[in-house]
């Protein structure tokens, strides 16, 4: 299930964080990875990393439905020459990722349900639970990173 919750993100990622902008002219994400950013990526470059669901409460025999807590880190990584232009390159892709994340039809598409045989899953809700930045110099040039870890509540029942 969040596979399939990451190929919807990545999809309205790719249609809103490679619009071009009127502050910075470039395509806005090179790169849309599957995985967790690495530094040898493209410049700027999104990427997701899926942690380990578990459950949301103590569920002791065949209860069902059953829910499910499966976190999900999109990962935000920009190399740049220049601090100032580095910086206002990562606030644009956090800006347009956190209006792409809420919008109504983008709340739509991410309460998705799947089947499989008689098991049904189906996400429930989602929220974001942190948003962390760092910056650093690294040989003579500038490292911008952010990371929005989010939550989402997977319900699966046997029909």
């Amino acid at each position: 299930m969040i596979t399939k919750v990451m190929e919807i993100l990545q999809g309205i990622f790719e249609e809103e964080l490679t619009k071009k902008s009127s502050y910075y002219s470039d395509d806005l994400i090179d790169s849309i990875v599957l995985r967790a950013v690495d530094p040898k990526d493209p410049t700027p470059s999104l990427g997701f990393l899926v942690g380990e669901a578990r459950p949301k409460d103590y569920q002791i025999g065949e209860h069902y439905p059953l829910n499910w807590i499966s976190p999900l880190q999109i990962q935000l990584f920009v190399k740049h020459a220049s601090e100032v232009e580095g910086l206002s390159l990562i606030r644009l892709l956090i800006r347009r990722l956190f209006l792409s994340l809420f919008r109504e039809t983008t709340s739509q598409a991410l309460l998705v349900s799947d089947s499989l045989g008689a098991l049904t899953e189906r996400v429930v809700k989602y929220n974001v639970v942190s948003k962390n930045y760092a910056s650093a110099i690294v040989g003579g040039g500038f490292v911008f990173a952010a990371t929005i870890e989010m939550q989402f509540l997977i319900e699966m029942n046997i029909t």
